[in-house]
């Protein structure tokens, strides 16, 4: 019985077909090539023992179907380390969150405006974001294989060693720290509409939440990009401020609207919350503050490129 040919068999059946036939022959080759160097060594033909001890020391046929299958591999080697980082972190985001609502939920009680987190909230937030994660992981590993980026990257591009550098730890922990905020901003009952962004609905909330979602959404690309090149440049700053500029124009237009009409759209919305003038007042500073430390955050983003035009 000829146990070579029945290992290779195996091999192929984990094979992709376009590279099946060839891997197994290569595969063939080399092990007839063990086994005449092996007889030689002995005088004489294998054992069925002696065969198997071989086929085992090459490897199981599944080991050996995957070291040629590079399109099997969902995260490469190269990007791995930094995959488990992030992950790493948002598990420490999601606990510190969880921690953070159970105290505010047990100080605020009911008069916690913001909705509550629960062990199961953060269950589905922690599987929905570790997909999120995997898969833009995936998807940039394919592109970067595609393109050949880390066999061809070229010496003469390496920026300044005096450039201004993100940190791989400041990288991730915001990237997270703004996929957890854009997670719990959807917690908030709002209608995706243009009458809600342009605050034509009389409530300051949902139209501030809104702008606040498409600060969130603009800031994610750059820091992604940022975890492959971390150096700072004119396009990432002007990218976050255009962002910042979300929240600035949604904060200018929530302060348009009259207070008293936002109140009855608060008692609406939220039936066992009983909404005052002054707790609109209260909303209408906090909104303000918000805006005022965007636009200082715009202001600093513009000195550094004045200083740093590159």
């Amino acid at each position: 019985m000829n146990w070579t040919a029945r290992y290779v068999a195996q091999v192929k059946s984990y094979l992709p077909s376009k590279d099946r036939d060839d891997v197994a022959e290569e595969i063939r080759s080399l092990l007839e090539d063990k086994i005449l160097d092996r007889e030689e060594e002995l005088q004489r033909n294998l054992n069925k023992q002696e065969t198997f001890a071989l086929l085992k020391d090459f490897g199981h046929p599944l080991k050996v179907a995957t070291a040629y299958r590079n399109n099997g591999v969902l995260i490469s080697e190269e990007l791995f380390p930094i995959y488990l980082l992030v992950l790493r972190y948002l598990v420490i985001t999601l606990v510190a969150l969880y921690v953070a609502s159970f105290a505010v939920f047990y100080v605020a009680g009911s008069r916690n405006l913001w909705p509550s987190i629960g062990l199961g909230d953060l269950f589905h937030m922690g599987i929905f974001y570790f997909g999120l994660i995997t898969l833009g992981f995936h998807l940039t590993d394919k592109a970067l294989q595609k393109r050949d980026f880390l066999a061809n990257w070229n010496p003469g591009k390496l920026p300044d060693e005096n450039a201004e550098t993100e940190s791989l730890f400041s990288i991730v922990i915001t990237l997270i720290i703004v996929l957890v905020w854009l997670k719990l901003l959807t917690l908030v009952p709002v209608e995706h509409t243009l009458d809600e962004l342009f605050g034509r609905n009389d409530n300051r909330l949902a139209t501030f939440v809104l702008w606040l979602k498409l600060q969130a959404t603009a800031t994610i690309p750059v820091y992604i990009w940022l975890l492959l090149h971390p150096q700072w440049t004119t396009g990432k700053r002007v990218m976050i401020i255009i962002a910042d500029l979300a929240v600035v124009v949604g904060g200018a237009i929530c302060l348009t609207i009259d207070g008293a009409q936002f109140v009855n759209v608060l008692a609406e919305t939220f039936p066992n919350w009983n909404p005052s003038i002054e707790k609109v007042t209260v909303t209408t500073w906090i909104i303000g503050g918000w805006v005022a430390a965007v636009a200082l955050g715009i202001a600093n983003e513009i000195r550094k490129i004045l200083r740093n035009p590159k």
